[in-house]
């Protein structure tokens, strides 16, 4: 038999997990894959159908350095790239391409379920810039501006957004 609404039937990353038939805080009408829905507030979880985080969420992530200044020469894109690379993998997130310009950078990455666009960018800027600043020598400290674009890629274009990426030389946004 199903709990009420609002019983609580555990914990998911701290947070009390509850069963319900649908979220109730939208119109659409929810089929499980297996199993009761559970939701923490709107997010869905279909904890039933599998044991582990799963999703297939593809994003095009974009950021320049500080005023646009023109530090990602050719010879410093195998590092940076190499260590973007071993950032994603540390936060079990795919990196499926990278590309830039000499003053930005773009990443499509298949995200993890449980890290957090933000998150994502946080690391990436913040391991690159780091690398950077310790293997080359730079006239000034490098930097990466504050924000960034995020844009949400299909399943069904992820391979035509990384052929795009693998087959130019990005150079502005």
């Amino acid at each position: 038999a199903r709990a009420p609404l609002g019983h609580a039937k555990g914990t998911l990353m701290g947070a009390s997990v509850r069963e319900s038939a649908d979220c109730g805080n939208c119109a659409a009408n929810l089929t499980p894959m297996s199993g009761t829905v559970r939701y923490i507030g709107m997010a869905l979880c279909y904890a039933d159908a599998m044991n582990k985080a799963h999703g297939h969420l593809y994003v095009h992530c974009v950021w320049s350095t500080k005023d646009r200044t023109p530090w990602l020469q050719p010879e410093r894109e195998p590092a940076l790239y190499t260590e973007i690379r071993r950032k994603c993998d540390a936060l079990h997130c795919a990196l499926i391409a990278a590309n830039g310009g000499l003053d930005h950078t773009h990443v499509l990455v298949r995200l993890w379920p449980t890290v957090s666009v933000a998150k994502l960018v946080q690391e990436i800027k913040g391991a690159s810039s780091q690398l950077l600043n310790q293997r080359f020598e730079l006239p000034e400290l490098f930097r990466w501006q504050e924000g960034y674009g995020a844009f949400s890629i299909s399943q069904r274009n992820v391979a035509l957004v990384a052929v795009l990426f693998k087959e130019f030389r990005i150079s502005a946004f």
